[in-house]
């Protein structure tokens, strides 16, 4: 009997289990994965900071929807950071599907 028909015998209610147990591990104990900042993030997290609360800042969110998810997570960092500084934000698109 070869390792696939052993495989094949396991009660599917033991895999599942398995499975959760795996999955559920790295929520409950984080491998704690050092996170690096580069220069770019430090000078814009600089600029933001710098804009004086009620200011009004105008973004552009032209981007298309195939880089969404590249573009907008990092667009929320930076509306997140802008909005508990109390600044008014002006949206504008400079492509047909940025809106």
């Amino acid at each position: 009997m070869g390792f696939i028909e052993k495989l094949g015998r396991i009660d599917s209610r033991v895999l599942y289990v398995l499975l959760v147990v795996v999955l559920l591990y790295p929520l409950v104990k984080p491998m704690g994965l050092p996170v690096s900042l580069s220069s770019w993030t430090k000078t814009s997290y600089a600029v933001i900071d710098a804009v004086p609360s009620g200011e009004t800042v105008v973004i552009d969110i032209g981007y298309n929807i195939d880089g969404a998810p590249d573009v907008e997570p990092q667009l929320e960092a930076v509306l997140r950071h802008l909005f508990e500084k109390g600044v008014k934000i002006i949206y504008r698109a400079t492509s047909t599907t940025g809106p």
